[in-house]
């Protein structure tokens, strides 16, 4: 909403209390997408919980189908559901000292095989450059999501489509850099803000034997704000909050380009796309909430 210094207040009330609150950085990233370790992390603050249950086809209590390579052998599931695949803008620009990129991103799969020969099957690893020609062909040829397939627990269908594995919709590495982008606009050039984002880095580079992604200090308040937004792009990737970030800094031209890790938009109208419609039933139920927003 703008009002970062009402942001930062929060943030930083949540900041000054997180023993109280019991809060805190998960040491390695990988276990927040791990169903046998999240419950015990300190960093989750609001889930949503997924159990593992089905009842029918329409029953199941799963986590959302956007990840995971089909035919994919190696985490025994039997593959994933790949709805949704990035760019490979995406692998291509993200530096591979970052830990995090290892962690969100399957760049090899295994797949069975039949030998023409001897009719006996065996797995083979292929990377992700021939992904769309193993297995069934039903991948394609870009890493594929990897952060909510290496630990998803019990599956209520005994595929890559159904987890027991708790979402985080938000969790304390967010907050620090909330905290940060929004102290940077009110009182620009703090090391308060830079140890915020440290935070956050030191767990990013933590056994990878780089000094990457290396500590901030005496960023413009510009180069900070660009700074920030980068670092939450590599942090939350595949956590639903791109888009937010987008909307609310008005970067659409910006970032949906040929050549933008969000893809092309060909038709996208900056004076209606960062708004939803509202929806015609609400509009219909209360015509108070008129005029519909502009565009549609």
């Amino acid at each position: 909403m703008g009002e970062y210094q009402k942001a930062y207040d929060e943030a930083k009330g949540v900041i000054d209390n997180e023993s109280v609150y019991k809060l805190g950085l998960e040491p390695d990233f990988q276990d927040l997408f791990n169903a046998a370790t999240i419950d015990a992390s300190l960093e989750p603050i609001f889930t949503l919980d997924f159990i593992g249950i089905s009842d029918g086809d329409d029953g199941r209590d799963y986590q959302a189908a956007l990840t995971g390579l089909r035919d994919d052998q190696q985490y025994g599931l039997g593959g994933g559901w790949s709805v949704a695949v990035p760019s490979l803008e995406v692998y291509n620009r993200w530096d591979g000292r970052d830990y995090r990129k290892a962690v969100s991103l399957d760049t090899t799969g295994v797949f069975r095989f039949t030998d023409p020969v001897t009719e006996v099957e065996f797995l083979e690893e292929r990377p992700y450059t021939v992904f769309k020609e193993s297995g069934a062909g039903r991948g394609v040829n870009r890493p594929h999501i990897a952060k909510y397939t290496r630990g998803t627990g019990n599956t209520a269908t005994g595929n890559g489509r159904g987890s027991e594995q708790n979402y985080c919709m938000m969790r304390y590495a967010e907050v620090l850099l909330i905290a940060a982008e929004a102290l940077n606009e009110v009182s620009p050039g703090t090391a308060e803000a830079d140890g915020y984002v440290n935070r956050v880095r030191a767990r990013a580079r933590s056994g990878n034997g780089s000094a990457f992604p290396a500590d901030v200090s005496g960023l413009s308040q510009d180069d900070f704000r660009d700074m920030v937004l980068e670092e939450r792009k590599w942090e939350l990737a595949f956590e639903f909050k791109r888009w937010y970030d987008i909307a609310r800094r008005r970067m659409g031209a910006e970032v949906f380009s040929a050549s933008g890790l969000e893809g092309f938009k060909e038709n996208f109208d900056p004076n209606r796309d960062y708004l939803f419609p509202i929806l015609a039933d609400e509009l219909a139920r209360n015509p108070n909430l008129l005029p519909q927003n502009p565009g549609y």
